[in-house]
């Protein structure tokens, strides 16, 4: 009778033992904010994020309030690159990535500075 009892009970308590274990999470987030040099957001900029050992690499895009949000990201160390046009890109190197973890990021973009180009025609 015992016997008939110990197989349920030890599959009983193992199960949850076995849930917790695949429940753990491999990836993380990265997630920031784009910015001018006024502090603006900046809607529609690319942002590359690159895994530094392993060279995986995503790209994502700022939305209308210049957020990005790069979720399923797996662990480790990223160079993240963020560009738009009309600024000059920013990068962030060594940005960790830890189980389970969320990383904020502010990347703020510097102005491109113009010169002026002059045309002049001979007659």
């Amino acid at each position: 009778m015992v016997r008939k009892l110990l197989g349920p009970v030890v599959l009983a308590l193992a199960f949850p033992v076995m849930l917790a274990g695949q429940s753990q999470a491999t990836t993380g987030v990265i997630r920031g904010t784009v910015t001018d040099p006024s502090g603006t957001a900046v809607a529609g900029a690319s942002v590359v994020l690159r895994e530094t050992q392993t060279g995986f690499q995503r790209q994502v895009a700022t939305n209308e309030r210049g957020i990005f949000i790069a979720p399923l990201m797996p662990l480790g160390t990223y160079d993240v690159t963020a560009r738009a046009v009309g600024f000059s890109e920013t990068r962030r190197t060594g940005v960790r990535l830890s189980v389970g973890e969320t990383v904020n990021l502010t990347l703020p973009l510097a102005a491109v500075q113009l010169q002026a180009v002059v045309v002049e025609a001979t007659p």
